[in-house]
């Protein structure tokens, strides 16, 4: 083999290994590619469960909403009797 042979087949084998090397990082990253696929896909399932649990949640909020509104009438409603009447209780004690 002469010297020019050598150097090709120098540069041949140099060339196959940069064409592995290549090939092992392409395949890497294609496996880091397809785990933050997979990664997106659970974060969106997570917040997917997150809504539900939120919707589920609205109505007996609203519930409560609703209930603490009409004890707060019915509070100022009672407070309002209660001062007619003690009025009255005064009127009557005058008279």
């Amino acid at each position: 083999m002469d010297f020019n042979q050598t150097a090709n087949f120098k540069e041949t084998h140099d060339n196959l290994d940069k064409i592995q090397l290549t090939s092992k990082i392409i395949d890497y990253r294609s496996d880091e590619f397809k785990q933050i696929s997979r990664d997106i896909t659970e974060i969106n399932e997570l917040y997917q469960d997150l809504a539900d649990l939120v919707e589920d949640q609205a109505q007996p909020l609203n519930q409560v909403e609703q209930q603490i509104t009409v004890s707060s009438l019915n509070t100022k409603k009672g407070l309002d009797d209660i001062q007619k009447a003690s009025k009255k209780q005064v009127k009557c004690l005058i008279q």
